[in-house]
């Protein structure tokens, strides 16, 4: 979803800005990985600020207005789930990653802060991965 933004500069000059608008981002289908999962370690591999496709391919949500000349901050994103490689690079999913991250939405750890409309599409991203790798996800109870 997009936004237009328009400002004016001293000098009179009118400048229009498209800005992205997000909350979940939607699923989408990768590779998954079992095992241990390491949330400080991938998000330190993470450039900050990072592309909007960095953002959408290693996270569950974004908050509305994050992108802002193309660049995402990490203090704008939730849901880390995906490993990232050494370059930067979002990778395969971990299902431990989107595990724990179900767990928030349903309450866990204090739960989530995201408005409560995103939390269905979150859950339904993690959802997805964890179908991919085989495994049924637990319900969505809050």
């Amino acid at each position: 979803m997009h936004e237009p933004r328009v400002h004016t500069d001293a000098d009179g000059t009118v400048h229009m800005q498209r800005v992205h608008m997000f909350g979940a981002i939607g699923s989408h289908s990768t590779d998954t990985v079992a095992g241990t999962w390491d949330a400080d370690a991938n998000e330190a591999r993470l450039p900050t600020p990072m592309t909007e496709t960095q953002a959408r391919g290693a996270y569950a949500w974004m908050a509305p207005n994050a992108v802002q000349d193309g660049d995402v901050r990490k203090t704008d994103l939730r849901f880390l789930h995906h490993i990232v490689n050494g370059d930067g690079l979002p990778g395969d999913a971990s299902l431990t990653a989107c595990s724990n991250a179900i767990g928030i939405l349903n309450g866990g750890r204090g739960g989530t802060t995201i408005p409560a409309a995103d939390r269905q599409g979150v859950y339904d991203h993690l959802a997805r991965h964890l179908r991919d790798g085989g495994r049924e996800p637990p319900p969505l109870t809050r």
